[in-house]
């Protein structure tokens, strides 16, 4: 894929910042001594943020805490076509609440050790973090268990490795069908890893690695061999009271914090403290507080609360006393703001003829004009379009941004911006072809309301489908007070894990 580092003009590298101020135009954090950057707060259009978190201090890496899990993965996304894949990470939060009995994917707990040991080891440059994530304590398990690197031709006991593998948390079974699972047979170890997207065969010769496969789970037949190394990371992660550690404690004095939407970022933390309590004191499973249970729910001991889970001021006061610099990020105007003279594009929603008279005029305008799109299928359709109108154009694998022609590259922008300053325009696939949502910010709308039912029908031992919990059996409508507030409940009754 293009690296949009090709923004940045002559033969800078993408580290250069003065290239960079060239090419983005008056981005005043890439200017700025660390010092001077601590609680500003810069107002910018949301289409801009993964140029700017991409470069905004190159001397320093950066954790991003993002408002939301999906924002963190779009935003991954965008950086990565800026600086490609290396030393960039997520942290993801747990798919489930805290208190609730359903276990988080492995390939989350798997994708959290990743960012963890990287974080650890300085190699991560740029660490994005959903709200949930950084409020929410981690495991010893994911520190302090270091991952087990494999290649052609390792030296590691046979049986030491089954081990590690059970103490990692994956589990021994007759034949790999899904992440999370193992099967030895003979002197072949057979592992589907949480991060990888085909499962490997391990062949032993003695203690000695020979060699590495890929295999195909219909037939388990053997494919391609695998290049390079692999990595396996634990894929549990055991909260035990005073065997974890916070975010700000494993921050080293090189990072610095952005805040994205921090007013959005806030309203999130204080939704997830009030969801963690109301699951904490309703208790709805009815099970939590069995003096034969060990746990709340299958990930946190029974002597955690809510409290063990920071709130944003938690954050911030641990952010100020460690004096790791920060700054936000926002897409509206804020008081006492500072704004990055960088400015959104207007969304042409299919109207082609719309679409080629604004390329007309800042191409008339002398402006370097990038138009990118994430399938080349759409790249195809630029260049028709392009030369139906007359407008000369250059497909971009490589290389900086040529003048007097229409740029074409592959990357995954949301939306694009415009630089009036420094005369550079980005447009992406979605500015041109997709309707923007105006009004409330909605991650994901519902393409119809599913048929609903009247909690006061229901009869005790009732059979009920959770959206997201399964089957379960009606017991009763139950009225709590929750945080002062009187709110009524459905108890469901699930059958219990195996």
């Amino acid at each position: 894929m293009f690296l949009l580092s090709a923004l940045i003009d002559g033969n800078q590298v993408a580290g250069d910042k003065t290239a960079l101020n060239q090419s983005l135009g008056n981005i005043e954090a890439s200017q700025l001594p660390l010092g001077d950057l601590n609680g500003c707060n810069y107002q910018v259009p949301k289409s801009t943020w993964g140029a700017i978190t991409a470069f905004a201090n190159l001397k320093s890496r950066l954790v991003i805490i993002t408002p939301s899990s999906n924002i963190a993965s779009k935003l991954e996304a965008e950086i990565v076509s800026f600086r490609g894949t290396s030393g960039i990470y997520t942290l993801p939060a747990w798919e489930t609440l805290p208190f609730e009995k359903i276990k988080p994917r492995v390939s989350t707990i798997a994708q959290r050790a990743i960012a963890i040991q990287n974080l650890i080891s300085g190699k991560a440059e740029i660490l994005i973090i959903p709200i949930k994530a950084a409020l929410s304590p981690i495991s010893n398990t994911l520190i302090e268990k270091k991952p087990i690197s494999l290649n052609n031709k390792s030296k590691i006991e046979f049986e030491n490795l089954i081990t590690a593998l059970v103490n990692f948390g994956y589990e021994r079974v007759d034949l790999v069908e899904s992440r999370g699972e193992f099967a030895v047979r003979g002197g072949l170890v057979d592992i589907y890893l949480a991060d990888q997207e085909m499962p490997i065969r391990i062949d032993f010769f003695g203690e000695e690695v020979e060699e590495l496969y890929f295999f195909d789970l219909a037939d388990q037949r053997s494919t391609e061999k695998v290049e390079g190394s692999i990595n396996i990371y634990p894929i549990i992660e055991d909260i035990q009271k005073g065997k974890f550690k916070y975010l700000t404690e494993l921050l080293s004095s090189e990072y610095q914090l952005i805040f994205l939407d921090k007013d959005r970022i806030r309203s999130r933390a204080l939704d997830f403290r009030s969801t963690n309590q109301e699951f904490y004191e309703s208790n709805w499973s009815n099970l939590a507080w069995n003096e034969n249970l060990e746990v709340m729910g299958d990930l946190i001991p029974k002597d955690f609360t809510p409290e063990d889970f920071w709130i944003l001021d938690d954050l911030e006061n641990k952010i100020n006393q460690s004096e790791i610099p920060w700054f936000t990020l926002s897409n509206y105007e804020i008081e006492d703001g500072k704004k990055i003279e960088l400015k959104e594009i207007p969304n042409f929603e299919g109207n082609l003829e719309k679409f080629i008279s604004y390329l007309k005029k800042h191409f008339e305008n002398q402006y370097k004009i990038l138009l990118t799109a994430a399938g080349k299928g759409t790249i195809e359709r630029y260049q028709d379009l392009l030369r139906e109108h007359d407008l000369p154009e250059k497909y971009l694998n490589k290389g900086y941004l040529a003048e007097n022609i229409i740029n074409l590259a592959l990357a995954n922008f949301q939306n694009g911006f415009i630089d009036e300053i420094n005369q550079r325009l980005v447009i992406t696939e979605n500015d041109i072809f997709s309707a923007r949502v105006v009004g409330k910010n909605l991650e994901k709308l519902p393409s119809r309301r599913k048929k609903s039912i009247d909690p006061l029908e229901l009869k005790n031992g009732d059979y009920v489908v959770h959206e997201q919990h399964g089957i379960g059996k009606f017991v009763e409508l139950a009225r709590r007070q929750v945080g002062g507030i009187d709110r009524e409940y459905l108890v469901i009754e699930y059958a219990p894990s195996k």
